[in-house]
């Protein structure tokens, strides 16, 4: 399970091979994306001195310029979590919602464990004796992913049948054959070829060169002394933040970030996962990341070990009296190693940059069910109303747009002053919904990165040219971002208008809106899915909920992702609540679809901690002897 964890959020490598001829051809692109390390979780007043120092002795020991830099890059890996904790005296505040898409049953289970050392409760994946997200008296934690390239793909030069070169020199495969039982049927053979650069793996990589074999390297399942069992009884026994910040060393996959808080007050954060060090040798393999396969025949390619799991980005200290993660950049540019994945994000997530909003309105001694409030359930993308916004600016101040650009702007201006809610209820729903928040216009591309980091770079210096008093007309590429804006504002307008001909009138609007909801209301809780993404294995005991109320994927709310929401006030944490998705048995059973009317509207129920008051939130108990 933990292994699929892996593969969901970060692939299995399989596609890094075809990057690596992209490159060679000259079709892929290797220029690094514009970044923005304001953004990033991790800031140089967030640590100590000595431990950056120690941060750049490591990288120059493998190689690496210890002033490099954290080189910034996009990526479309999935991305859907968010989590937060604000420091506050007497206990702090942490909020978790650790997303994977809703099924039946979920596979994030709920669970309780009491013993004579530890007394524990949250959500970890069916099968698995630890929790990936919860809390005790003491602490609580949760998690986004962080999507590290943690395998990599190695190219070989094949010599004679049965040899490879690698790492400079020539040497024999070590070929066995392994014997799998077959449940009902019988007995197979497979041979397995291993290499010092993982087994060779050519027959899942179809079309590719026959001069050269393929290995597939990935950190060690199995290591005693760091796996996610010990992980998970870490965390689920840690008195402290800087407990909790240790306990991740000892998570060496699926890499994630991790926010924790302590009943003393203090907060912390820390990136987690078993993170190679890919050669100084192979110029590629560092530009890119991990993302492409390397090429493992020359001397010096292979890795140089893995990074330190206290040298990763951490601070029990911040700076800030909140910390958050919503998969966006990890640590500032002070920090030289490049770890790949998200943790390079070029900046801010839509999501992450709406939580810094909404946090600033709040005070961190608040109560927590106001900090749920306004967070958890937050219908707004704020990339998409400022892409609104800047239209509307740019209108006020006398840019000219299209007639079918400038026939949106008076409906969208109304769903702005209206607060600019992608809840389906919202009357502007239809037009607001079909804007392209793509954001992959090459020219301004080049300049600000493209994707939902590309926009939050952007709006992130739209807030400085703002500030600096400059006009519309006077930002830089001010023509550019216009011609952008007029595109994605007209193609909107056609689409609700039913064509380029055709009028944009109210009743467009409202009949749009209608349809959207339609197509959105409902959704599909399939049955034994998995985390690799395979549909359920039961489509016939597949379950239809509605209607939602705010399914956008750019928006905190996001009920599509919903699977756990949960918030725990350490000065009372008997009183934490939580929403779960519905589906907390197999279909068929009492519970299959309990919590569906709940879920809906976002509503809360408590899980309580002490055992004392589990009698009244329980219906079975399975004591272990």
């Amino acid at each position: 399970m933990w292994l699929q964890a892996t593969e969901l959020y970060a692939g299995d490598g399989l596609n890094k091979a075809k990057i690596f001829n992209q490159i060679a051809q000259g079709t892929f692109d290797l220029t690094p994306m514009p970044d923005d390390p304001e953004a990033g979780v991790v800031q140089e007043d967030d640590v100590a001195g000595d431990w950056i120092d120690a941060v750049r002795a490591f990288a120059s020991s493998v190689g690496l310029d210890p002033n490099a830099g954290f080189v910034g890059s996009g990526t479309d890996d999935p991305a859907f979590s968010h989590a937060w904790a604000v420091r506050r005296s007497g206990g702090a505040l942490l909020v978790g919602e650790p997303r994977i898409p809703v099924m039946l049953p979920s596979l994030l289970h709920e669970w309780a464990l009491h013993g004579d050392t530890l007394h524990a409760r949250g959500w970890g994946f069916v099968g698995a004796p630890v929790l990936l997200a919860g809390f005790s008296a003491d602490t609580a934690w949760s998690v986004t992913s962080a999507g590290l390239h943690q395998i990599d793909i190695f190219i070989l030069d094949r010599v004679g049948l049965d040899r490879i070169r690698i790492d400079g020199e020539v040497v024999p495969i070590e070929a066995h054959v392994e014997t799998l039982a077959v449940a009902g049927g019988p007995s197979r053979t497979v041979l397995y070829e291993e290499t010092a650069f993982g087994p060779l793996i050519d027959d899942l990589l179809p079309g590719t060169g026959p001069q050269w074999r393929y290995a597939w390297l990935h950190p060690a399942f199995h290591d005693p002394t760091q796996d996610p069992l010990t992980a998970g009884f870490a965390a689920m026994r840690a008195a402290t933040v800087d407990q909790q910040r240790l306990a991740g060393h000892l998570l060496p996959w699926p890499s994630l970030n991790r926010v924790f808080a302590d009943r003393h007050g203090e907060i912390g954060y820390g990136l987690t996962g078993a993170v190679p060090v890919r050669s100084a040798a192979n110029a590629t393999a560092l530009e890119t990341a991990g993302i492409a396969a390397q090429y493992g025949s020359p001397p010096g390619r292979g890795w140089q070990g893995l990074v330190p799991p206290h040298l990763l980005p951490q601070t029990t200290s911040p700076a800030a009296p909140i910390v958050f993660s919503a998969n966006h950049r990890t640590a500032g540019s002070f920090y030289p190693l490049p770890l790949g994945g998200r943790a390079l994000a070029a900046g801010d997530s839509a999501r992450s940059r709406r939580i810094r909003e909404l946090a600033a309105q709040l005070t961190p001694g608040g109560p927590a069910d106001e900090w749920w409030e306004l967070l958890a359930r937050d219908p707004v993308d704020p990339n998409l109303r400022d892409l609104v916004g800047m239209a509307l600016l740019a209108q006020s101040q006398g840019w000219s747009f299209s007639t079918r650009a400038e026939e949106a702007l008076p409906f969208l201006q109304a769903w702005l002053l209206a607060g600019a809610s992608l809840r389906l209820d919202e009357p502007m729903i239809g037009l607001a919904g079909a804007i392209d928040r793509g954001f992959r216009d090459p020219d301004l591309s080049e300049v600000h990165g493209e994707g939902e980091n590309g926009f939050c770079r952007l709006a992130r210096r739209v807030e400085v040219w703002r500030s600096q008093g400059l006009a519309f007309a006077d930002w830089p590429q001010a023509e550019l971002i216009a011609v952008w804006l007029d595109g994605v504002l007209s193609e909107a307008a056609d689409l609700v208008a039913g064509g380029a001909g055709m009028p944009l009138t109210a009743a467009a609007v409202q009949a749009a809106s209608q349809a959207y909801r339609a197509a959105h209301e409902t959704l599909t809780l399939p049955a034994f899915a998995g985390a690799e993404g395979l549909e359920g294995l039961a489509p016939w005991a597949d379950a239809s909920v509605g209607p939602l109320v705010c399914p956008d994927k750019q928006t905190l709310w996001s009920q599509h992702l919903d699977s756990v929401s949960f918030f725990v006030d350490l000065r009372t944490p008997d009183e934490a609540r939580a929403t779960v998705a519905p589906g907390s048995q197999e279909p068929g059973r009492a519970h299959a679809q309990s919590g569906v009317a709940d879920w809906l509207q976002g509503a809360t129920r408590p899980i309580p901690l002490s055992e004392a008051a589990f009698p009244a939130v329980t219906e079975v108990v399975l004591t272990l002897p």
